[in-house]
């Protein structure tokens, strides 16, 4: 995960669906729209770093859990933790709204770099 953050921070290539991607925009689910993780991958356990992006650049984290957490897509814990984050969010930004478009969205807009 650490890897992957220091590539986002520092502007470096992030590869589109292996280091992060937004839920839901693979196979369109609205319910996910503007929701974003950032994954660790192997050799250790994978990780799942979720949170929104409050402007162009600017990722804000609300959650950090194992992937062995979630089953497929499906499973509810995926929507769990979604409204999870939509209240961390809210507790701390109340009615700002996070970047939602474009959606969905098929590679790395320019603004997560």
């Amino acid at each position: 995960m650490r890897a992957v953050l220091e590539r986002y921070v520092i502007g470096a290539h992030l590869n589109f669906n292996i280091d992060m991607k937004e839920l839901g925009s693979l196979k369109p689910d609205s319910s996910m729209q503007g929701f974003w993780e950032f994954r660790s991958g192997l050799p250790v356990e994978q990780t799942r770093l979720f949170g929104f992006f409050g402007r162009p650049g600017a990722f804000v984290a609300t959650s950090f859990q194992p992937r062995g957490n979630f089953g497929g897509m499906s499973d509810p814990a995926w929507k769990a933790v979604r409204q999870d984050g939509e209240k961390h969010w809210n507790d701390l930004f109340g009615e700002k709204e996070y970047i939602k478009m474009p959606w969905p969205v098929s590679a790395i807009p320019s603004f997560l770099r």
